[in-house]
């Protein structure tokens, strides 16, 4: 494995669960062979600082860097995290230029992630940002019944920005456990990474039978330590210590008041303890530890049970995710003081059930250590470096009750990709709900979601071109934000896609590669609204000088080629990459007679998609056929619904055409493509026909207009009939519903064609393609 310079970055070195966990992995990182070192943003002023961790490791203050009149760091009142440094070091990015050679920085809490992403955006360094405790989720949990709660919606919002920006930026995004993933996930549309912390690994001397409990965490009053003195009340006898430091001095000097003014100040004692030694000696004086409040993750429950002591914590927090209640350790409901009088009664009467659940504590515990945590880290960065990393622009989703061919084929493509290329893909909020449907279980895809503006997710012409433009300069300053990546690829000709593209790639070095499928026809020629059709024109031919910036066109039609050359592109940019389908998929789908139909067409209903050409060849068909049953599958504005229903009306076609809508499933669409007997695709123009492939992978010949994709991409499997003929169409459906045997025939070869578009061999094909491109750019 290749040696990298890693960057351990953290806020400040106060006793803590992050610091240690930040400390403890550079060490081991170190240790695994790589070049690291510890950068902290505040340099304090107190004594212990870790320095029995820290032996040896090159630790560097950031705040040695900034201007004379910044180099010291002032607290902001009510915010017990946060110094002014917090806020300005990353206005300093410049000045720390000790850190431009490094591979990466694993930064540690979200407020450091504020610099780390200053620093990313001005070196050039990818980032993971490891977030323990999100700000939305302290501001919340902590600062919402505040003397500062007034204050809750412009902080929150400030909040929400800073944080989102980070998380933004980040090559990586980790947490500690599933408690916050899923909250990070619901709030900025992130999956991070889970990697636990570890535990220091050590030969434990047989303990003794104790009656002590221990709490030992950084303390402070919302951590809860007043419980302690009402289990001191309910167990007589019980002896308790808390070690550890406490974030005030006010809250300490408050507890140690009212310990004393309860009588119990000779069974609670504080110990100041932090160091690795005093942790064992406090464990073996101990015979359980003892967390009062609901935690992120808990690491001081991990070091207690790697000393051999059983946990109790709430249910829930981050580290019960490693043990196992009853078998390890109890873990009672939060804020249910009953529940903790219970377990720690059962344990202090049962000493020898305790020493096993202790045992058996440590066995666990020993499976995280923090060699284990820094090979997880490691493994995470390694891959990250060595992989391609695409962003693709998929803006052009019009709502959720429609998707177009050119987002089908983004999706099945990124399916189908190996595990050395991670995607990035910006798209709207309503474009989302398409992806989650295709269940893409790859850990190296990514979603970055667009403000959701009034404009979005609505199918009127003139608010879906407003929100092509909104997204175009959305888009583009949301690839300003992103972490480096190697190819643009625009997954559309929309100018939602291009624009962004055309803009970014004026001023950055990486190639763009994009996706061009059909040219649209003039607003004389098209089927339709003479105005919308103009502007749909106009604006692809915008696209198409905009494309002309790509340095890799990818085309479904070789058609196409000379028609693009012709237009002034250069050939050699051009690829013929074909769209596909998912035949396993498509063969494992049952056939359910109760769907079933004559023929069935699949389509936005739009004129130049020919839906009305469909309902007169069926018009003619049931003269012949009176009971041929005709299934439509798609989307229709509420216009064309109405202009739609009318002309069945019309035709008396009530009792033979049947509507589907938008499917959102593809099982369902497959569902009634393999109970039909034929496909009618009578589309006026068609850059590949994606509905062609599917219907020819569940065996269904296909009828058509001559359009130049029968004969270029499809070679066998369909009858291509002169445009606008509804005469000659209805014959020869007719036709092929009444002889079964030429039917057959002519499914058979469909389904021969169709294994020439395994998405299997499309998604390779095209991933050695793009990623062909950044060699000769």
């Amino acid at each position: 494995m290749k040696k990298y310079k890693i960057g351990i970055l953290v806020d400040q070195l106060v006793p803590g669960g992050v610091q240690k966990s930040a400390i403890q992995e550079a060490q081991y990182l170190k240790k695994l062979g790589h070049d690291v070192r510890l950068f902290v943003l505040v340099k304090l002023d107190i004594s212990y600082q870790y320095q029995d961790l820290s032996t040896g490791l090159e630790v560097i203050y950031l705040s040695d860097f900034n201007p004379w009149p910044f180099k010291r760091a002032w607290r902001i009142p009510y915010f017990s995290f946060l110094t002014t440094l917090h806020l300005l070091n990353p206005f300093f990015a410049g000045r720390y230029q000790i850190l431009k050679n490094l591979d990466f920085i694993v930064s540690h809490g979200t407020t450091t992630c504020i610099t780390a992403r200053a620093v990313s955006l001005r070196l050039k360094i990818p980032y993971l940002a490891f977030i323990w405790d999100p700000m939305l989720y302290i501001w919340e949990k902590v600062y919402g019944s505040s003397p500062i709660r007034w204050l809750s919606p412009f902080i929150k919002s400030l909040i929400k920005k800073y944080e989102r920006d980070f998380l933004l930026t980040a090559a990586l995004v980790a947490t500690s456990s599933r408690v916050h993933q899923k909250f990070i996930k619901t709030h900025y549309q992130i999956d991070p990474l889970i990697i636990y912390p570890g535990c220091a690994i050590l030969d434990i001397a047989p303990r003794k039978q104790s009656r002590y409990i221990l709490g030992f965490t950084r303390w402070e009053s919302a951590k809860n330590p007043f419980l302690f003195m009402t289990l001191a009340r309910k167990i007589p006898r019980l002896k308790i210590l808390l070690a550890g430091s406490w974030t005030n001095i006010e809250d300490r000097a408050d507890f140690l008041a009212q310990v004393k003014a309860q009588g119990l100040a000779k069974r609670i004692s504080l110990l100041s303890a932090q160091a690795e030694t005093d942790l064992q000696e406090i464990a073996q004086k101990s015979f359980v530890w003892v967390h009062p409040n609901f935690e992120a993750f808990g690491m001081s429950g991990l070091e207690m049970a790697a000393y051999g002591l059983p946990i109790i914590i709430p249910r829930g927090s981050g580290v019960t995710e490693l043990f196992t209640h009853g078998r390890e350790g109890f873990f009672p409901d939060d804020g249910k003081t009953n529940q903790f009088v219970k377990y720690i009664k059962y344990l202090y009467q049962h000493p020898t059930e305790a020493l096993t659940m202790g045992k058996k504590a440590a066995a666990t515990a020993r499976k995280y250590s923090w060699e284990t945590h820094a090979q997880t880290v490691l493994k995470s960065i390694s891959v990250y470096l060595t992989q391609t990393k695409i962003v693709c622009l998929a803006n052009a989703f019009v709502s959720t009750q429609a998707i177009g061919g050119g987002d089908q084929v983004l999706m099945q493509t990124i399916k189908h990709l190996s595990a050395k290329v991670r995607i990035t893909v910006i798209l709207p909020q309503h474009g989302l709900y398409h992806w989650q449907k295709v269940h893409i279980a790859s850990p190296y895809l990514r979603f970055v979601i667009l403000p959701t503006t009034w404009f979005d997710n609505q199918d009127r012409p003139f608010r879906l071109f407003i929100a092509y433009l909104i997204r175009s300069f959305l888009a583009y300053f949301y690839l300003l934000k992103l972490p480096s990546f190697d190819i643009l690829h625009t997954s559309t000709d929309m100018i939602s896609d291009t624009l962004p593209a055309f803009l970014y790639h004026q001023t950055n070095i990486q190639p763009w590669t994009a996706r061009f499928f059909h040219f649209i026809q003039t607003p004389f020629q098209r089927e339709g609204q003479w105005w919308i059709n103009t502007g749909s024109y106009f604006l692809q031919q915008l696209s198409l000088l905009l494309l002309k910036q790509a340095d890799l066109l990818l085309v479904d039609n070789p058609t196409l080629i000379p028609k693009l050359t012709k237009k002034g592109f250069s050939r050699k940019n051009i690829r013929l990459a074909f769209g596909g389908v998912d035949l396993d998929q498509i063969k494992a789908t049952p056939i359910y007679r109760k769907l079933s139909s004559d023929a069935i067409v699949i389509g936005r209903l739009q004129p130049h998609k020919g839906i009305f050409d469909a309902l007169d060849v069926w018009q003619k068909v049931t003269r012949v056929l009176p009971q041929a049953r005709l299934v439509i599958v798609g989307y229709a504005t509420r216009e064309i619904q109405t202009q739609v229903q009318r002309q069945v009306k019309l035709t008396g076609l009530e009792k033979n055409v049947f509507f589907t809508g938008y499917l959102k499933s593809q099982i369902n669409l497959y569902q009634y493509i393999k109970a039909s007997k034929l496909l009618l695709f009578l589309d006026h123009e068609a850059g590949f026909g994606l509905v062609v492939a599917e219907a020819m992978a569940a065996g269904l010949p296909v009828i058509c207009y001559d359009l130049s994709i029968f004969g270029s991409v499809y070679k066998q499997g369909f009858m291509a009939l002169p445009l606008k003929q509804p005469d000659l169409v209805a014959k020869k459906v007719i036709n092929l519903l009444t002889q079964e045997s030429i039917r057959q025939r002519l499914a058979k070869t469909a389904l021969t064609e169709s294994y020439r578009f395994d998405w299997q061999k499309i998604g390779r094909k095209f991933e050695i393609e793009v990623c062909k491109i950044t060699k000769f750019t």
